[in-house]
Order: structure tokens, then C-alpha cells, then sequence
């Protein structure tokens, strides 16, 4: 596992324990945590942040232990 705390960047990350880290066909990077799912654009240096602790309802659990890309693209997650 790895421990991150908040930096000086624009947004940290969503948790400060990170199960998973992958990087799909795109160079985005997946940063699976116990907050929910942070994904860098590396293309615009953008955050994007999932939790189900938000009005979106994005994910349906917290605890995000993994990423994969399928062969058509599409990025499947695992929970607990």
C-alpha cells in the first residue's frame, strides 16, 4: 500500500490509502482508494474524482481495490 497526504496541488486525492494504481490505453491513471476512485487525464493534468459519497450516486461502494481495461476500452472496477 502506499499513504499519500494532501500537497500543494489543486486537488488531492479522495483517500490517503491507495489499493491500486493502473493506467488504461488512454494514459489515464486509475487510483483506486478508501474514498472511492481518483482518475488523472495526464493529457490536461486533470483530476477526476468517484465516490459514493456524492449526489451522483457514481459508485455504490467506497472501497475501491482495483482496476482493469477490457479489450473494447472500458474500465471495470472492484469493490468491497
Amino acid at each position: 500500500p502506499v499513504f499519500f497526504t494532501e500537497g500543494s496541488g489543486d486537488k488531492p486525492l479522495l483517500g490517503n490509502y491507495v489499493m491500486n494504481v493502473s493506467q488504461d490505453s488512454k494514459k489515464n491513471f486509475w487510483i483506486s482508494n478508501n474514498m472511492g476512485l481518483d482518475v488523472i487525464d495526464s493529457s490536461l493534468n486533470h483530476v477526476q474524482s468517484y465516490s459514493s459519497n456524492n449526489d451522483n450516486g457514481d459508485i455504490r461502494r467506497t472501497i475501491i481495490t482495483s482496476t482493469t481495461e477490457d479489450v473494447n476500452g472500458d474500465i471495470w472496477i472492484g469493490t468491497i
